[in-house]
């Protein structure tokens, strides 16, 4: 039996987690049908390798994945995925090569971060690598990278692989983008109210609370967006926003800072 996943024309923001895999779901072989992909951000590159992880690393299915006929997103889609990703991973003959430049915008390839070791490594090359008008916010994204992985590690329960990580300069909306997606469980489920009391009561969450201060010493224009279950909780423009949404799975936490 395969599992047929359609991407949409739009791999971004927070709807793109709705391809996160559930955990305990069908283990046939899977098949992503990526060519009406037309735009793809660092939450479509998190979600989309969380995805490829699950079922070709942790389940050891084939996941055979279609490129994008828009050339400019087929490249994209192509470099945020293909770093060490899993043997059972089937890409297009043409497209299968290493050797192909990765699209300048993409600060971080999504890869998944097991570690808080790995993800100060990681986090230092990204400090160190970026450079130009980028410098600023890539900078304060690789800052805050091991603060999301290791909120991840601490939070997550029962979790079938390691955190995802992708960092890209959107160009369309001028931003630097840090995604980090973990199918750790929180128990009990999040919903608004459990995410907001984790993250505003004292202890809270991990480093959240401190990297929205951070922010603002540095008057950066951060945005923070946290996905737990039904739970959405957002930092912008000075306030924090709670809300309901559909339940999804795992936890994400994503940041963005105008260039």
């Amino acid at each position: 039996m395969s599992l047929p996943i359609s991407l949409p024309q739009e791999l971004c923001g927070e709807d793109a987690l709705k391809i996160l895999p559930e955990t305990g779901g069908p283990r046939g072989e899977v098949i992503i049908f990526g060519e009406g992909v037309a735009r793809i951000d660092a939450w479509g590159g998190a979600a989309l390798r969380t995805a490829i992880e699950y079922h070709g690393r942790y389940l050891q299915r084939r996941v055979t994945l279609s490129l994008p006929h828009d050339q400019g997103a087929c490249a994209l889609l192509h470099g945020l995925v293909r770093h060490d990703h899993p043997r059972h991973l089937v890409l297009p003959n043409d497209s299968n090569s290493q050797g192909k430049p990765v699209p300048r915008n993409v600060l971080l390839q999504a890869q998944p971060i097991a570690t808080a070791d790995d993800a100060e490594r990681v986090a230092e090359m990204l400090f160190n690598e970026t450079d130009g008008r980028l410098r600023e916010a890539a900078r304060f994204a690789a800052k805050s990278l091991p603060e999301l992985i290791v909120n991840s590690l601490i939070h997550g329960k029962r979790r079938p692989i390691p955190p995802v990580a992708c960092a890209i300069h959107d160009r369309e909306e001028d931003e630097v983008q840090l995604v980090v997606t973990d199918l750790g469980r929180p128990r009990p489920p999040y919903d608004s109210a459990r995410l907001s009391d984790a993250v505003l009561s004292s202890p809270g969450i991990h480093g959240l609370s401190s990297m929205v201060e951070q922010a603002e010493r540095r008057s950066l224009d951060l945005s923070l967006s946290l996905v737990a279950g039904s739970g959405r909780l957002a930092w912008r423009s000075g306030n924090w926003h709670a809300a309901e949404d559909e339940p999804l799975s795992g936890f994400s936490a994503a940041i963005a800072i105008p260039v």
